[in-house]
This record gives structure tokens, C-alpha cells and sequence, in this order.
């Protein structure tokens, strides 16, 4: 059957329509040109066609097109119009690839059963692939991805990639960047919120792909983690405490910062239940009545228990006072320190229970994890960064409780965080977030 008369109906396929390889194909097309009328369909017209369309689609940091029927065998497999359809398709996806416009075609709706495979169809699917190969014509792709530079650096999203001509775009959040429809040399420079910029000089004389690893600038991102975001926890968040029974009076040794010295009281007792676990509340009798006192209990023993069970895992006494001081949090004693003051200032900033995440990692994490040697050597491999600056100035009392809320943030409220605060944390401490992970906090 001539190639022009070749027809893709259902019927005529099963019949007729074999395709044929002949013995000798040489250099460049097969049978180049196509004489309609005279020139018969043969495999080597579509192989040729898809190696040189998936070689086009590697170029251009594409991925091969997978074709249906990938072994074309002489006088067994059919000619499809689904053949024709996928060449389209794989071309489409090199010219995009390659960041230039798709081609045209005659016949745009193939339709099986209907549509009569002709010479031309062939005919301007080896001119496109020679005008997408042509390096006279053709235009490049550079991509690749940004990278935090130390062990562990995580991709970097919204990095900022330029070239000098002008041309500038923001990485997603795998940290990959592309740019299209380039020629010629160019200088790419790429830089971060909280990472140092580097250049690179390209040839583009093909698609290339070109990798940065930025080194961060060391300062930290926070003043203090706390304040990140009020919407870690939430107050509208369910709490684990399932109760509160007053125990009477008894002498008790609670630290009071307005004297900054452990002060012994007669103490309004409290057992505070959180998630099977039982606290003891030893609020100051300046309050002057159970009531008075149990109303304390009551306005901070809810925010605690919305703190995850690893966060309270070591805590066995609150102690409550007045005053305009900042609370705190005792490993030794395994106690947290509420002024109450000061506390109302952090419910109106929305902030207590992100301030009980800060205490409760001096109460439950800073002993055994403080002076690890793992934790350390993750310290030292985030290289001199730190979270914020208060774990900075203060980095053998203040870095866990410091990391620990973001840690948390990051892997357990991600969407809780601006894009711009995620990014900072993943950016800043990525060994520590490990050292996390690997004890198993969160799941």
C-alpha cells in the first residue's frame, strides 16, 4: 500500500497496514525526501522519529517519552494513528522542554479509524526536529537547584536566581530553578533571604544544568523563637488536662524571681492532672483564698496541657506567684515558674502556651540532651548558626529550649508558619532538626 494512501481506520490497520524496515537505512532520514503516492510507510520512519525526539528531550533536561509499542517488528506490528499522536506529543514536550514554542501541525484532530497518515505529517515532524536541533536556531534551557552548603542543607525555596540580562526568577520549594530560551554566555547569580550569593559564568551552547550550594550568612533569624508565630498552639487547641483537685495547704520551696531566691511558703496545693500524668500546682498564699488560687490554676493548667506528652515527660510541680517577672523552667527541680503578671502580658500577646514549649524544654529535654555529644556535634555542624539570637548568646542554657518550638513547628504545624518563617528555620539549624528527629518526638 503507498504511503499516501495509507489509511488509520480500525479495519484497514488489522488488514493491510504493515509497517516494513528496509535492509539498508543510511545517514540522516530514511527515504528523504517522502514521495506521496510512491514512498511506503516503514518502522525506520517512526523509530528515527523517536530516537532523535527523545535525544532533543534529554538535551533539554527532559525525560524520555515513553511510546506504546516500543518495539516496532517488520510485518507484525500495525500502523496506528495512536503512533502518529504520541510523535506530536513527544515533539510538544521537547519543544517545552527546550523553552521554545510548540510547532504546528496539519491534521491538529487525528482521529483513528478516520484520519489517513500522509507524507506530510512525517514530513514536518523531521522538520521540526531538525529546527529544534539546529544549534543555528536553537535556544537553551539552564536549571537546576539552590542548596543550603553544610552537611544536611536543606533545598532552599524562594531563592532568588538572575541572570545579567536581566532575566530573574524565585526557586519552588524543591529549591529548582529554570530558565528558558537562552544563547550564548551568561552570569548566573543566586542568592538567599539568609544565604550568601554565588556566581557562575555559562556557555550556552546547550541546556545545562548548574547546581548552587550557598553558604549561610550566620545570622540567626529570631530574636527569640516564642515570638514566631502566636498560632503554634493555639488556645482554641484541645488540651490533655482531665482534672484539678485542691490538696490543702502545705510548706513548699518555690523560686520567686522578683527576689531571685527560693522562698518557702505555705503553699495552696493543687494535683492537676495531664493526660495520666499528675502535676502539683504550689501557688504563693499571697493570693489570700483557695479561690483566688484556684483561679490561677485554672487560667494556666489548660495551656499546659496543650504541649505534646515529651514536653512534659519530666515536669512534676508548677509554682505560681505574682508578679511582673519572666517565667521559667528548672530541670533539677523539674518545675516550671509561672508570675502571673507577666503571664497575662503573654495570653494577651497570644503567646503562653508557645512560652510553656520554651520551659518545658529546660524542664524535659535540657539534661539529657544539652551537653550530648550528638547534640553538640549537630551544633557544630550547623557551622556557628544559631536560631535565634538569645540561643546564640546563651548557647550551652538556651539552645534546646530555643529549637525545640520550631522543631516542633516545622514537622508538626507547618501550615501554621508564613512561608517566609518555614524557610528560615528548615535554613538555619537543619543538623539540630535531625538530632530531633532522631530521638523520636514526633511521628
Amino acid at each position: 500500500m503507498s504511503f499516501e494512501r495509507l489509511s488509520a481506520s480500525a479495519s484497514a490497520l488489522a488488514a493491510l497496514a504493515i509497517l516494513v524496515i528496509p535492509v539498508g537505512a543510511q545517514d540522516g532520514w530514511t527515504d528523504d525526501p517522502l514521495v506521496p503516492g510512491l514512498t511506503r510507510i516503514k518502522a525506520v520512519h517512526f523509530t528515527e522519529l523517536r530516537a532523535r525526539i527523545n535525544d532533543s528531550l534529554s538535551g533539554c533536561g527532559g525525560t524520555a517519552f515513553s511510546f506504546t509499542d516500543p518495539t516496532l517488528t517488520v510485518q507484525v506490528t500495525p500502523v496506528r494513528v495512536l503512533h502518529l499522536t504520541e510523535l506530536r506529543a513527544a515533539l510538544d514536550a521537547a519543544y517545552a522542554a527546550c523553552g521554545r514554542p510548540r510547532p504546528t501541525y496539519s491534521d491538529q484532530a487525528l482521529q483513528a479509524g478516520a484520519t489517513t497518515i500522509r507524507a506530510v505529517h512525517i514530513a514536518e515532524l523531521r522538520a521540526a526536529v531538525a529546527a529544534l536541533r539546529d544549534p543555528g536556531t536553537t535556544s537553551f534551557t539552564l536549571s537546576g537547584t539552590v542548596r543550603d552548603s553544610r552537611t544536611n542543607g536543606p533545598a532552599l525555596a524562594g531563592a532568588t536566581v538572575r541572570l545579567d540580562t536581566g532575566q530573574s526568577t524565585t526557586s519552588a520549594a524543591d529549591g529548582h530553578y529554570r530558565f528558558a530560551n537562552l544563547t550564548g554566555e551568561v552570569t548566573a547569580t543566586a542568592v538567599g533571604v539568609h544565604h550568601v550569593a554565588a556566581s557562575v559564568e555559562v556557555t550556552m551552547n546547550r541546556s545545562r544544568t548548574v547546581d548552587f550550594t550557598l553558604d549561610h550568612t550566620g545570622e540567626p533569624p529570631f530574636r527569640g523563637t516564642v515570638f514566631i508565630s502566636p498560632d503554634v498552639l493555639r488556645p482554641s487547641d484541645p488540651t490533655a488536662l482531665e482534672g484539678v483537685t485542691y490538696t490543702g495547704r502545705g510548706e513548699r520551696s518555690i523560686y520567686d524571681r522578683r527576689v531571685e531566691a527560693w522562698i518557702t511558703v505555705d503553699a495552696y496545693l493543687f494535683a492537676v492532672r495531664i493526660d495520666g500524668q499528675e502535676l502539683e500546682f504550689q501557688v504563693n498564699p499571697e493570693f489570700g483564698s483557695v479561690d483566688a488560687a484556684r483561679a490561677e490554676v485554672d487560667t494556666y493548667a489548660p495551656a499546659l496541657g496543650r504541649l505534646p506528652a515529651f514536653m512534659l515527660s519530666r515536669a512534676e510541680k508548677v509554682h505560681v506567684a505574682a508578679g511582673d517577672e519572666p517565667f521559667g523552667g528548672n530541670w533539677r527541680d523539674r518545675s516550671f515558674l509561672i508570675h502571673t503578671d507577666r503571664g497575662r502580658e503573654y495570653i494577651d500577646r497570644g503567646v503562653l502556651e508557645e512560652v510553656f514549649f520554651h520551659e518545658a524544654g529546660h524542664v524535659s529535654l535540657d539534661g539529657d540532651h544539652a551537653a550530648a555529644p550528638s547534640w553538640l556535634a549537630a551544633q557544630q555542624a550547623d557551622d556557628g548558626v544559631f536560631i535565634s539570637n538569645y540561643a546564640r548568646d546563651f548557647p550551652a542554657r538556651e539552645d534546646i529550649a530555643e529549637s525545640i518550638l520550631p522543631y516542633f513547628a516545622v514537622r508538626q504545624r507547618p501550615e501554621r508558619l508564613s512561608a517566609a518563617d518555614r524557610s528560615a528555620i528548615l535554613t538555619a539549624i537543619p543538623n539540630r532538626l535531625a538530632y530531633f528527629d532522631r530521638q523520636g518526638f514526633v511521628e
